[in-house]
């Protein structure tokens, strides 16, 4: 059965301290907007200025992305599309998620979160204060209320799997122990390899009855060499073939319903090399995601 994938572009880059993000996003819509594959369903950008909001900087921008993310994607998931947001830095898909959580119930919905980094801490956790370090948290309920506000109702946290991670501050290592959240450190890929991984990732879909899953690809996950473009980089990264074969399989499941790319920084790109792998990316997805 062909299935209809809608993209949406969020373009927002300033949850960090590193920018761009932004026009990363802007860069592949363009390039995929036109795809006869897929249908182009518009993009947002926040139209608030930049300031500090209960202490946080920018959490205003961050909130008021993730209402319009949501909306935009809420109107796709009831048209029987699968949303394919491209952000921006990772706090822009929180409307993504939030409404395919919305959507499908919390207890019926998980997310693969394929990331060097966990983006869990709170306000009291974070080292760098950083806001798309605290996305995926305020999405589970925790951290800042007035961000979690914004997403409604929380993943459950044990419903999510961090694929590729190797980077986890203290507080994140506590969030994850003390709700049972399930780990595949990019070292474990290594090791163990791509087949082990992939029972793995089926296993956690298994074991939790998800239903419905989220796709979550930030660039950081692949090795720094692979994609200079982007703002985090964090070494000993996902090879190619490793990434994308996780890739690969989990487009091609019948229970994905809702997918993201993020944190593709044209400014800090080198010879085109991580604006090809996005288009790699889009390619693999799409291949997989529908049958033509």
């Amino acid at each position: 059965m062909k299935k209809k994938v809608c993209l949406l572009g969020v373009y927002y880059g300033s949850a960090g301290k590193i920018e761009g993000a932004d026009k990363g996003a802007e860069t592949i819509v363009n390039a995929f907007k036109a795809d006869t594959r897929l249908s182009y369903g518009g993009y947002i950008r926040s139209t608030l200025p930049e300031g500090r909001f209960r202490g946080l900087k920018n959490l205003r921008q961050v909130m008021d992305v993730a209402v319009k993310s949501r909306e935009l994607c809420r109107h796709s998931l009831d048209n029987g599309d699968i949303p394919f947001v491209i952000g921006g830095d990772h706090s822009s898909v929180m409307g993504n998620i939030s409404a395919a959580c919305a959507k499908w119930g919390p207890e019926a919905f998980g997310v693969l979160y394929l990331d060097a980094h966990c983006d869990i801490n709170t306000p009291e956790t974070s080292p760098s204060g950083n806001l798309h370090g605290m996305s995926l948290a305020a999405l589970m309920g925790l951290g800042d209320e007035a961000m979690c506000s914004v997403a409604e109702p929380h993943i459950i946290p044990a419903n999510v799997l961090f694929t590729g991670v190797r980077s986890i501050d203290p507080g994140e290592a506590e969030i994850i122990r003390r709700y049972g959240i399930p780990t595949i450190p990019a070292s474990r890929i290594r090791v163990e390899g791509v087949p082990r991984t992939l029972e793995r990732i089926a296993g956690f879909i298994r074991e939790k009855g998800i239903k419905h899953l989220h796709l979550s690809v930030d660039l950081d996950v692949l090795d720094p060499s692979l994609v200079p473009g982007t703002g985090v980089p964090e070494k000993d990264g996902l090879f190619e073939n490793e990434f994308f074969s996780i890739l690969r399989f989990v487009s091609g499941l019948d229970i994905l319903s809702s997918l993201d790319l993020v944190e593709y920084i044209p400014s800090l790109d080198r010879d085109g090399f991580t604006q090809n792998i996005c288009g790699k990316v889009m390619e693999t997805a799409l291949e997989s995601l529908i049958s033509l």
